[in-house]
């Protein structure tokens, strides 16, 4: 009896070792964003995206900020759709059907991302003060509604020496 009860044990930890599902995510391992702000106001950007896919099927998009203009993927024109919070840019044509990594690049613009400070009329004396040594702010949405996990992100930003305020 003792030992039917041991094998009956173990047949039933084995079938829990091998009978457990494996479960693979998508993921994004590697986020790369270069930033070069112009002595007018606005940002250039280069994204390069290295993802990670289980299962790619059917249409699958990268979301970039909602003003974003001048869109490119991978140096080519890309295929855009605007919603209400981003550009939703199509990547289907490097992912459908396939699993694995894929380094994407987008290059877009973002205008005016530099603006003047508005100071509230009742600001304090201490206010006042910062916004003479920092009239300006830099407004630059960085992964703007992806949904994927983010292993590693780096993030260099150019600025210019003079920016011209409009």
């Amino acid at each position: 009896m003792k030992r039917f009860l041991a094998v009956a044990l173990l047949m039933i930890a084995l079938c829990g070792i091998v009978c457990t599902p494996a479960r693979a995510e998508s993921y994004a391992n590697l986020v790369e964003s270069f930033c070069t702000v112009t002595p007018d106001g606005d940002c250039l950007v280069n994204l390069t995206v290295t993802l990670h896919l289980d299962n790619s099927s059917g249409e699958m998009s990268f979301p970039l900020p909602v003003n974003a203009t001048d869109i490119t993927l991978n140096n080519s024109s890309a295929k855009t759709t605007k919603t209400a919070d981003a550009i939703e840019v199509d990547i289907s044509k490097f992912t459908d059907g396939m699993s694995g990594d894929f380094t994407i690049r987008f290059d877009y613009t973002i205008p005016k991302a530099v603006k003047v400070k508005v100071l509230p009329d009742n600001a304090t004396d201490a206010e006042k003060e910062a916004y003479k040594q920092a009239p300006l702010q830099l407004t630059l949405p960085l992964l703007n509604g992806f949904s994927y996990p983010v292993n590693s992100l780096q993030f260099v930003i150019h600025m210019p020496s003079v920016i011209e305020q409009r």
